[in-house]
């Protein structure tokens, strides 16, 4: 091997260890912050808001009433995979959270979930989902969800290994 690939190998490598170094320190604070008692309240407060710019109103209804004011939207979810917690059913109220944290409605106990994972809002029988920045992302019938989007029932939620599916 040159000279120059040996450094560029050992950049890599540097590079790699960095990135090692930075993500356990994450895991260990997260994982203490939990402990200490952080609940969905304290995180659903850091959301982001996701209007339309030129209405200031959700991206996923029409209408001036706000989302999570609807008592109709009552829905589920049925947990679908992994395999062994399998046809485990949630209830969701007009604004529900998916996450890790204490105090979700739909509570995710696998370690690769953040805080935090989703928001769902229902009104007059129609779900939307929102990702407000997790970790890992959420997914929506196998596509990355970016902006508010409607959930058609028999929809396919995917965070994690975790496989949740409308009602």
């Amino acid at each position: 091997m040159s000279e120059q690939s040996l450094v560029l190998l050992r950049l890599c490598l540097l590079a790699l260890v960095h990135l090692v170094f930075l993500r356990v320190p994450r895991a260990l604070w997260v994982e203490f912050r939990a402990e200490q008692g952080l609940t969905v309240s304290k995180v659903a407060g850091r959301l982001r808001t996701f209007k339309d710019p030129r209405t200031s109103k959700s991206t996923c209804f029409t209408g001036d009433a706000p989302a999570a004011t609807d008592t109709n939207a009552a829905g589920g979810l049925l947990l679908v995979a992994p395999p062994a917690s399998a046809d485990r059913k949630f209830t969701l109220s007009a604004e529900s959270t998916l996450g890790g944290a204490p105090g979700c409605g739909v509570q995710n106990n696998d370690r690769r979930v953040s805080e935090l994972c989703a928001r769902l809002l229902g009104r007059q029988g129609e779900w939307c989902i929102e990702d407000p920045g997790s970790t890992d992302g959420t997914r929506l019938n196998g596509e990355e969800v970016a902006a508010p989007t409607l959930i058609e029932r028999g929809g396919r939620i995917q965070v994690a290994e975790t496989g949740l599916v409308l009602t």
